[in-house]
């Protein structure tokens, strides 16, 4: 072969490399897109790129299994044939492997040395030999590789940030909610990690990643498009009769209403969560969504018995209505922004307001 045909050899071959590692990383992409999409249980990752490796694979889960992201390549060592043609396996430099919190709890926090290591504010057990995190709603396993050091685990376990936006959401520094401790040591039952539920973020006023302090632009981009409720239509989502889903009775409004004047309370109604928004930014919203579960595991269709259990503190009773009669609630105060109520027995909203709920006998 002469040397222009060894040149048009070796441009062919580059040719076919560079097309084959483009069609690689659009796979890549495809998979990040679609885990960004996932919404049954928190994903975390360390970016595209983590020091020397880039992400090669996603592999999203099913209802009951565990999202795994690969980062690195690795090179199988079997020179004498013993797997045959088709080779054998290794493993990648790192691996992240994320499932819902309550995935065999019991045996993955089963060694006690989670007591007493924490990153970034949340607990870190061992499992399998590989360092695991436990964030308040999903396990994050490490596992390191060929061509990696030992100390790749725990510094890819410090760069977590969030992949999908289901809560709780996080970036790649600051605290990292932890899981509770009594869920931990199996004194609670573990429920805020129920595969194919919908989070309601009580800490941050959140339904699926927008809630409160969001614009009606924000809501809109997450949830759709809608026209704001008139004012007949009251704030309860989609047609659900307001008695019925046992939503408060009274809202403190924080916005002051001029005589006179259009209300300046504005309310974005969905089929399973309603916002309410004064000056142009959500102050409260309401859920109804079948399972939608709280980050502490109490879910529409639970008992007002497991809201005592869950929120100490609350207080119960029964709240009038016209068509009702009477329906039962609890409600609280979890923080000096943040009031909680529940409605119906089993229970068939959650209201999350800045506003305090007004006592009812």
């Amino acid at each position: 072969m002469g040397r222009r045909g060894a040149v048009v050899v070796l441009l062919g071959a580059l040719l076919a490399t560079l097309v084959g590692l483009s069609a690689a990383r659009q796979r890549a992409d495809d998979q990040v897109e679609t885990a960004k999409r996932f919404e049954r249980f928190p994903l975390y990752w360390v970016g595209e790129r983590f020091e020397k490796w880039d992400l090669k694979h996603v592999d999203v889960p099913g209802p009951y299994g565990f999202a795994t992201l690969i980062y690195g390549d690795c090179k199988v060592e079997d020179p004498d044939g013993f797997f045959g043609p088709e080779g054998g396996s290794c493993p990648p430099p790192l691996s992240i492997q994320i499932s819902p919190l309550c995935f065999h709890l019991d045996v993955v926090a089963q060694a006690p040395i989670w007591k007493r290591r924490s990153i970034r504010g949340a607990p870190v057990g061992s499992s399998d030999s590989a360092p695991v995190l436990f964030t308040r709603g999903a396990q994050v396993k490490v596992y390191r590789g060929q061509g990696s050091d030992p100390g790749l685990a725990l510094r890819a376990l410090r760069a977590l940030r969030s992949l999908n936006t289901i809560p709780p959401v996080i970036g790649s520094s600051g605290r990292i909610p932890a899981a509770d401790a009594r869920v931990l040591t199996g004194a609670w039952p573990c429920r805020d990690s129920r595969p194919g539920r919908v989070v309601i973020d009580e800490n941050a006023g959140l339904y699926r990643g927008v809630g409160i302090g969001a614009s009606a632009a924000a809501v809109r981009r997450r949830l759709g498009d809608r026209d704001f409720a008139r004012p007949n239509e009251g704030w309860s989502p989609g047609s659900s009769r307001f008695s019925e889903i046992g939503g408060p009775n009274v809202l403190h409004i924080p916005c002051r209403q001029r005589p006179g004047r259009p209300s300046r309370v504005r309310v974005l109604r969905y089929d399973g969560a309603s916002f309410v928004l004064c000056r142009g930014r959500v102050f409260a919203l309401m859920v109804t969504e079948k399972h939608a579960r709280t980050q502490a595991g109490l879910a529409i269709g639970d008992d007002l018995e497991m809201a005592r259990t869950l929120y100490p503190g609350l207080r119960c009773g029964q709240a009038p209505s016209g068509d009702l009669g009477h329906y039962p609630y609890c409600v609280g105060r979890m923080q000096p922004r943040r009031s909680l109520w529940f409605g119906q027995d089993p229970i068939a909203s959650i209201t999350v307001s800045t506003t305090r709920f007004p006592g009812v006998r």
